[in-house]
C-alpha cells in the first residue's frame, strides 16, 4: 500500500522565470485545500542541502501572482549531481515529513527530481523557463513575459537605430534554444535572425543583406542574435568593416528574466501548479507537467515523445591540427575527434535541425560496402572508437566503427538521445586486428539519463 501523503515541499531551481511565484501559489494553496501540510525550501536543492526549510500557509503566498522573480530564491547547486548529495537531500526530505515534493525549473532541475524519487521522495516537475526548450511541453512558465519585454526592448533599439542610420545586431536570451530569437525576430520584424538550430555562420550572406538594403534605402538593419550563438559584439565590428556601416551591438542579458508576468504566465502556472499537487495527492511520481494541444497533461521525466521538437547543438566533432596541438572544443567537450579515411571515401556529415549531427557514409548515403571502414580516432591517446561529453541528441547510421582500442562508443554527461541505425563495430574485411581490446567496452554509458535507439 502506497504512503499517505501528508507534507508537500516546493522549490525553483537553475535560473529564473516570470511566473514562478504563481505557481508556488498554486502549490501551496491546492495543497492546503487538500488537507496537507506544505513547506517551502529556500534557494533551490542547494537550500535543500543546507535545511533552508519553512512552512507556508495561504498568507505567506498572498499578493504573489503578479510579482516577478521568485520569494523561495533560486541558486545552483553542484552537490546536487553527487550521489552522496542526492541521498543527503532525500534523508533531510524524510527528516521534515517531505513525502512529495514539486521542483519548478528546468531539464537540470528535473534530473535532481528524478534522483529524489529514485530514492523514495515522490517528486513532480513543473517547467519553469524563458527559453521553452523542455521538449515534452509546448509552453514553459516565463517565456511569454520574457519574448514580451525583449520584443519592446527591440522595438526601443529600433528607434535609435532609424535615427542614426545604424545596424543594429541584439541578443537575445534562450540559451541553446531560438525560440526568444525566432518570435522576437518575427515579431519585430527583423532583418535577419540567427538562430542555433539554423545559423550556418556565413556571414557574408549577412553582409550583403545589409548593403542590398542600404541600396533599397533602408536606414536601418536589424539582426537578432541568440545567445546560442553570441559573440554579438565581435560580429558587430565584422560587419561595419566590412559594409562601412555604422553597426552596434545590444545584449538584453537578464532583463528578460526579470518583470510582472504576463497573463498567460500567470494562468498557466496556476494551472500547472495546481495539476502537479493533484498527481502527487494521486500517489504519482516522476511526472513533468506540460501543455500540449491546449490541455495541460503530464509525462515521465525525459518521455520526450516525437523527438527532437527542442533543438541543442551537440559538440563539434572537429579535426585536429597535430602541428599545433590544438583541440577543437565546443559546448562542453572535453575532447575533440578526427574522421579517419578508410579504404575509400570518408563518411559525411550533416547537422539535422540544428541539434542532432548524422553521419552517414556516400555515395547516396547506402550501407557500406566489405572493406570500407571508418574510425573515430582519439586524438592523444590513438583509441579507436567515438566518445562525447555533454551533448544533447547524436545520430549514426550506415557506417561501420573500426576501434583498434578503447571504446567504440562512449556516452557520457547530459545526452538524452543516441540513435545508431547500420552501426557496425568490427575491423574492416580481411583485417586480423581486434575491433576492441580486452580492457575496453563496446558501447559504455556513463552518468547519462536519456534514450538509446
Amino acid at each position: 500500500m502506497a504512503k499517505e501523503l501528508k507534507t508537500i515541499g516546493v522549490l525553483t531551481s537553475g535560473g529564473d522565470a516570470p511566473g514562478m511565484n504563481a505557481a508556488i501559489r498554486a502549490v501551496v494553496r491546492r495543497g492546503l485545500s487538500k488537507g496537507l501540510k506544505m513547506k517551502g525550501i529556500l534557494k533551490g536543492y542547494d537550500g535543500l542541502l543546507n535545511e533552508e526549510i519553512i512552512d507556508m500557509t495561504a498568507k505567506d503566498v498572498s499578493d504573489i501572482i503578479g510579482r516577478g522573480g521568485t520569494i523561495l530564491y533560486t541558486a545552483r547547486c553542484a552537490e546536487m549531481r553527487t550521489e552522496e548529495g542526492q541521498k543527503k537531500a532525500a534523508d533531510i526530505c524524510r527528516k521534515h515529513g517531505i513525502d512529495g515534493l514539486v521542483v519548478i525549473g528546468g531539464d537540470g532541475s528535473f534530473a535532481g527530481a528524478q534522483k529524489l524519487a529514485n530514492l523514495g521522495i515522490n517528486a513532480v516537475g513543473i517547467p519553469g523557463t524563458i527559453d521553452l526548450d523542455i521538449a515534452c511541453t509546448e509552453y514553459t512558465i516565463g517565456f511569454d513575459t520574457a519574448v514580451n519585454t525583449a520584443m519592446e526592448a527591440i522595438d526601443k533599439v529600433r528607434d535609435t537605430s532609424t535615427s542614426h542610420e545604424r545596424c543594429s545586431v541584439i541578443e537575445v536570451m534562450g540559451r541553446n534554444a531560438g525560440y526568444l530569437a525566432l518570435w522576437c525576430g518575427i515579431a519585430n520584424g527583423a532583418e535577419d535572425i540567427l538562430l542555433p538550430e539554423k545559423y550556418d555562420y556565413d556571414e557574408q550572406k549577412l553582409i550583403n543583406n545589409i548593403i542590398e538594403g542600404r541600396k533599397r534605402g533602408k536606414k536601418h538593419h536589424i539582426i537578432i542574435n541568440a545567445e546560442g550563438i553570441g559573440h554579438s559584439s565581435s560580429m558587430a565590428k565584422r560587419i561595419e568593416a566590412a559594409t562601412g556601416i555604422e553597426t552596434r551591438a545590444t545584449i538584453l542579458g537578464h532583463m528578460q528574466r526579470g518583470g510582472n508576468p504576463t497573463c498567460i504566465d500567470r494562468v498557466h502556472a496556476s494551472m500547472m501548479g495546481s495539476y502537479a499537487v493533484d498527481l502527487l495527492a494521486e500517489g504519482k511520481t516522476k511526472r513533468v507537467v506540460g501543455y500540449k494541444n491546449g490541455e495541460y497533461v503530464d509525462f515521465e521525466f525525459y518521455q520526450y515523445k516525437n523527438f527532437p521538437n527542442r533543438n541543442v547543438r551537440v559538440s563539434n566533432i572537429s579535426s585536429y591540427d597535430r602541428k599545433a596541438k590544438s583541440v577543437g572544443i565546443e559546448n562542453g567537450a572535453t575532447i575533440s575527434y578526427e574522421m579517419k579515411r578508410g579504404l575509400h571515401t570518408p563518411p559525411k556529415t550533416e547537422w539535422l535541425n540544428g541539434n542532432t549531427l548524422r553521419v552517414f557514409s556516400v555515395p547516396n548515403k547506402t550501407p557500406l560496402e566489405a572493406g570500407q571502414y571508418y574510425r573515430m580516432q582519439h586524438n592523444y591517446y590513438e583509441m579507436g572508437g567515438i566518445a562525447m561529453n555533454s551533448n544533447k541528441h547524436l545520430r549514426m547510421e550506415d557506417i561501420n566503427i573500426y576501434s583498434c582500442c578503447g571504446q567504440a562508443t562512449h556516452v557520457r554527461g547530459t545526452q538524452q538521445y543516441w540513435l545508431f541505425k547500420n552501426v557496425n563495430i568490427a575491423p574492416p574485411k580481411g583485417k586480423s586486428r581486434r575491433p576492441i581490446s580486452a580492457t575496453a567496452d563496446h558501447c559504455m554509458i556513463e552518468t547519462s539519463a536519456g534514450y538509446l535507439s
